[in-house]
C-alpha cells in the first residue's frame, strides 16, 4: 500500500510510560470511564463502550479502534475532538498504515497486539512530537473490547483532556 509520507504524522522516539492502575484514582475522569468498562465487563470482555454512560468531560478524548484482520491493520472507527482538533483532520476510518511512518509501524502493530494479549486496562503516559513539531503529551487509558467476549479486537482509548499538552506527569483535573 502506498502512504502520503506527509499524512503518517505520528512518528517517534518519544516517551510511553506505564503508569499501574492502581494509581487510576489520581486521574478521575479516567477513573470513571473505568467504573463504566468494569459494568459493561461483569463476566465478559464487553463488545463496545456506550459513550453516553462516559462522563461527558471524557467524551471528547474517547477514540475508539479495531482490528481488521483481512488487512491486519487496526482502524480508527471514532475519534474525539481533542485529537481531531490537534491533528486538524477527520481521521474516522484511517489506520496504522495511513497515520504512522514506516519505521513506527511494527512497534505500534506489537504495543497493540501485546495489549490484546493482556486483555486488562492500561494506563500511560505518552510524549511525543508529530512531524508538524507539535507535542502530544497526555495521559490515556486503553480499554479491552471483544467482538466475541474473549478475543481482544477492539480498544476505546480514552486520553484525560486535563493532561492534553503538559509535558510532566502527574494528577490532573478537569473542569
Amino acid at each position: 500500500m502506498s502512504v502520503d509520507p506527509l499524512s503518517a504524522f505520528w512518528s517517534f522516539p518519544g516517551e510511553h510510560t506505564e503508569i499501574p492502575l492502581e494509581r487510576i484514582g489520581e486521574y478521575p475522569l479516567l477513573a470513571e470511564c473505568l467504573e463504566v468498562w468494569r459494568r459493561q465487563a461483569a463476566d465478559r470482555l464487553p463488545a463496545t463502550v456506550d459513550p453516553v454512560l462516559f462522563p461527558r468531560a471524557a467524551i471528547r478524548g474517547l477514540n475508539l479502534i479495531e482490528y481488521l484482520p483481512e488487512t491486519d491493520d487496526w482502524r480508527i472507527r471514532l475519534v474525539g475532538s481533542l485529537v481531531t482538533d490537534h491533528v486538524g483532520r477527520e481521521l474516522r476510518g484511517t489506520g496504522l498504515t495511513q497515520n504512522f511512518s514506516e519505521p513506527d509501524r511494527a512497534s505500534i502493530r506489537a504495543t497493540l497486539q501485546a495489549a490484546a494479549a493482556r486483555r486488562t486496562p492500561d494506563l500511560m503516559r505518552r510524549i511525543f512530537h508529530d512531524q508538524r513539531g507539535m507535542s502530544w503529551a497526555y495521559i490515556r487509558l486503553f480499554l479491552p473490547l471483544s467482538s466475541d467476549g474473549t478475543a481482544v479486537d477492539r480498544f476505546a482509548s480514552v486520553i484525560d483532556p486535563g493532561s492534553f499538552g503538559r509535558l510532566t506527569s502527574g494528577p490532573t483535573t478537569t473542569a
